[in-house]
């Protein structure tokens, strides 16, 4: 009996996880399509303690200009596959570059090929971000 318990707690563990690495990846997918084929620029709004990202697809040498402008303060980061990775968990904010301003504009590189990711993030304001941007290679 105690092994029948143990054995369904299990299972049901393991279920249960594989339906959240599914919601994770659709949800994700559907992010990142959100900016894909699109123009590299342009103005959104971010609600307060809420973040977007433009996620820009590199080959090793080239380097990433952007320009960002806001209405309120707001956090800037470009990072690594890694770090955006850490920063979604546990909003980790170890980045390749930062600024917490209301501007910011910067050209990084010469880069490894990878994915890296222009973040902005509404914080510490209370109010709606709203974010104008470029970013180019």
């Amino acid at each position: 009996m105690v092994t029948f318990i143990i054995t369904f707690f299990l299972l049901t563990a393991l279920i249960y996880g594989m339906q959240i690495n599914i919601l994770k990846s659709e949800a994700t997918t559907e992010v990142l399509s959100k900016f894909k084929n699109t123009d590299p620029s342009g103005t959104f709004v971010i609600y307060p303690n809420h973040y977007e990202y433009i996620p820009i697809q590199l080959q090793t040498g080239m380097n990433a200009t952007f320009q960002v402008s806001s209405n309120v303060l707001v956090n800037i980061y470009f990072m690594t596959y890694s770090q955006f990775s850490s920063f979604t968990s546990w909003r980790s904010q170890t980045a390749i570059y930062y600024s917490e301003n209301t501007s910011a504009k910067a050209n990084i590189g010469p880069l490894v090929g990878g994915t890296y990711y222009l973040v902005i993030y509404n914080y510490p304001s209370s109010k709606n971000a709203t974010i104008s941007y470029s970013l180019s290679t």
